[in-house]
């Protein structure tokens, strides 16, 4: 008889990678055997909003996570802007995509979806009833969330983080 395997899911833009959601990645990693990170807008041109391509992001994740002794896959993940339905489609195609190349049984894996409920932008957690949801509080600076627009805010338009 096998043994069950939790694959953890995490799924965000991480523009930039930081601290905040590498407390994400080591609670889901108390939990789990291994995780997927799913890296959205990977196509997209670059903005203020997306500053990072998904290299450049998936370099900023391993470097983060150097030091973790279980397996971090990343993936990149095709926005479909409008359409809720294709993009719950394509997670669910990568999640499939990425047990079929770890050698994961469907039958002996559960999927743990890991995330930070912050506003309208998170309900996608909600979006995969077979799922276990683990839903983790915000990481604090001071009295400060940790917010990747914030940072992106002081990169580009010069504000001071947390002000």
């Amino acid at each position: 008889m096998s043994k069950m395997h939790t694959l953890a899911v995490f799924i965000g833009r991480f523009q930039p990678f930081h601290t905040g959601h590498l407390d994400v990645v080591e609670s889901a990693l108390a939990q789990a055997d291994s995780l997927l990170m799913l890296v959205g807008s990977s196509y997209r041109p670059r903005s203020w909003k997306n500053p990072f391509t998904y290299n450049e992001r998936t370099a900023f994740i391993r470097e983060s996570t150097q030091g973790v002794t279980k397996p971090i896959a990343t993936l990149p993940l095709v926005d479909t802007l409008y359409n809720d339905r294709a993009w719950t489609t394509n997670v669910r195609t990568a999640v499939t995509l990425h047990m079929r190349k770890a050698g994961l049984n469907p039958v002996h894996t559960q999927i743990l979806l890991v995330g930070l409920e912050k506003d309208k932008s998170s309900q996608y957690l909600n979006w995969f009833p077979s799922w276990l949801l683990k839903s983790v509080p915000p990481s604090m600076h001071a009295a400060d969330v940790i917010s990747a627009t914030a940072f992106r805010e002081a990169l580009f338009f010069n504000d001071v983080v947390g002000a």
